[in-house]
């Protein structure tokens, strides 16, 4: 995700960012945190805008934790550090009712 695509969850009203990630560390989440960081404070948000999940490396985990996430009223902008995770998050979110492009945003790191 480069620094358009964090401006832009920002300027469509995303009142949380959540960073869905592996629970290990990989060697540029450091950085890749950083950036979003940086372009919450200069969009104005503050930095407890912007949440990082750790999640274990399964899919029924996943969505369980997701499922706790999606029940917070906000709109949620959520970016994914894997594919895997992402289409964990997708289903997650249809099956919370939640609405692409109104309610969340979902971008997988490239």
């Amino acid at each position: 995700m480069d620094i358009v695509q964090r401006q832009e969850l920002l300027r469509r009203g995303c009142e949380q960012i959540v960073v869905l990630r592996l629970d290990r560390s990989l060697p540029s989440d450091r950085q890749f945190m950083t950036g979003i960081h940086e372009a919450a404070v200069r969009h104005g948000a503050l930095g407890n805008c912007i949440d990082s999940i750790g999640l274990p490396p399964f899919p029924e985990l996943i969505s369980a934790e997701l499922d706790l996430l999606f029940q917070l009223d906000r709109r949620l902008g959520i970016v994914c550090a894997t594919r895997e995770i992402a289409e964990a998050a997708w289903l997650a979110a249809k099956s919370a009712g939640r609405i692409p492009g109104e309610d969340f945003w979902l971008h997988a790191r490239s």
